[in-house]
């Protein structure tokens, strides 16, 4: 029996899943990411690759002693972010993350970074993309002389893991996320490139496998990272082509695997597994929604009785147990932070009458809103598949709201499975190895 071990990046923690060959979790591990760094810009957002570099270092030693079993890494992590490498793949900046706010600021006093490179380009760009940040650094000379290309946090932990000396091709699922990618050619956009002057030649080479690209120290196999939904998805389903994954926690996801490249209005195509996809609807406030309503009940408390509340979580659950939903309820479009395609859209309140207006009717009328939007995301592939759809929950916001499983099931119209799987994204990297493994 053979372990593979799955290392998930992420931006306040490094977690780690080992798996043996039938899939089964042998051991977790999860650990602070204190890697964060002070700026003297309020706006940017940077942490220190170095220090994730140890930690990661000494979980792995860690973990192979206790496990000789383990014969493949694989990796996932944070998106959108970049750090720069020299020739011989050494880091030679901060990791900039996916937070990081440089596209917000002003080329011209009419426009952003992101919003010009947006214009120029035709992509849709948003502060914190890799290229964004890059083309940001690029035109107030802030990228390092030594530097050559730059990569992902996970792509660079890889990197050194394997003893390597020079860059690797990075997965497709992680260019794509630093913007100006071409996702049906799985390559980046050279046209839009030379657009707004940003060399070609500069960024990483990409590939749509997951390949091994050396040995640790130990003589284990490493292999290059996947993107961090791409690895949930993975990690959480257990048929990839009739499943649609459905995630709730801070924020909501809506992913559904392709074949092959499929355009779509309202979901996003992103490169997969081995020049797969994975179509994926993604609301801005999502499971944050229901985070503002139980704000909006604290503030009502301390109005009133003149009392802080501390939380109205255990309240909000009492009332979904002892109230069913209602049968005459109100409309709510939870869009409160606007759309990928219309961020100045926002939330509302319909259909309000005298007998609705009450805190239940709020309440469930909030989760069908999280669910309705994440369904109209998919609604006409649903309508369009042949095969009956599975359905996969997973994140604690839809883990720890029964009710709003149920509302799940009642709005895609299939029963739900919740993944038992609580580190989806380490589980799915260490599955990369294996699906990679199986398919060399």
């Amino acid at each position: 029996m053979t372990y593979s071990m799955g290392i998930d990046i992420g931006t306040t923690s490094i977690s780690v899943t080992i798996l043996d060959d039938e899939g089964r979790t042998i051991d977790s591990v999860t650990h602070n990411n204190r890697s964060f760094m002070t700026s003297q810009y309020s706006w940017e957002s940077i942490q220190d690759p170095r220090i994730i570099l140890k930690d990661t270092e000494q979980i792995v030693t860690r973990l192979e002693k206790q496990y000789p079993q383990i014969q493949r890494i694989g990796f996932t992590g944070q998106m959108h972010g970049i750090l720069y490498l020299d020739a011989k793949g050494r880091a030679v900046s901060p990791l900039y993350t996916w937070q990081d706010q440089r596209g917000n600021q002003k080329i011209s006093p009419e426009e952003s970074y992101a919003e010009y490179l947006s214009r120029t380009t035709g992509h849709p760009l948003a502060t914190g993309f890799g290229c964004v940040t890059h083309f940001y650094n690029l035109e107030n000379k802030l990228v390092p002389e030594n530097a050559v290309t730059f990569c992902s946090i996970c792509d660079y932990i890889a990197i050194q893991l394997a003893q390597l000396q020079s860059s690797i091709p990075i997965h497709s699922s992680f260019a794509a996320s630093f913007g100006l990618f071409d996702a049906e050619q799985l390559r980046f956009d050279q046209k839009a490139l030379s657009a707004v002057g940003i060399p070609f030649e500069f960024l990483p080479k990409t590939t749509s496998a997951v390949s091994c690209i050396g040995k640790d120290k130990n003589q284990i196999p490493v292999y290059n990272g996947i993107g961090d939904n791409q690895a949930s998805f993975l990690g959480s389903v257990d048929s990839l082509a009739d499943t649609i994954l459905v995630n709730v926690g801070t924020g909501s996801q809506v992913s559904l695997y392709t074949a092959q490249y499929l355009k779509s209005d309202r979901l996003e195509t992103r490169p997969f597994l081995d020049g797969s996809y994975l179509l994926v609807g993604s609301s801005l406030c999502g499971g944050r929604a229901f985070a503002l309503l139980e704000t909006f009940f604290r503030s009502t408390v301390q109005l009133m009785t003149g009392q802080a509340c501390q939380s109205c979580y255990p309240a909000i659950d009492r009332i979904l147990a002892e109230f069913p939903q209602p049968d005459d309820p109100i409309t709510v479009h939870s869009q409160f932070s606007g759309t990928r395609g219309n961020p100045d859209v926002r939330g509302s309140i319909e259909g309000i009458d005298t007998h609705n207006f009450t805190p239940v009717h709020l309440i469930y009328g909030m989760l069908e809103g999280i669910a309705r939007e994440l369904y109209d995301f998919c609604r006409q592939d649903i309508s369009t598949r042949l095969c009956p759809i599975r359905l996969t929950g997973s994140g604690n916001g839809l883990r720890k709201n029964r009710a709003l499983q149920k509302i799940v099931e009642q709005t895609f119209r299939a029963e739900l499975a919740i993944s038992p799987y609580q580190e989806e994204a380490a589980r799915g990297a260490a599955l990369s190895t294996v699906y990679s493994h199986g398919n060399q």
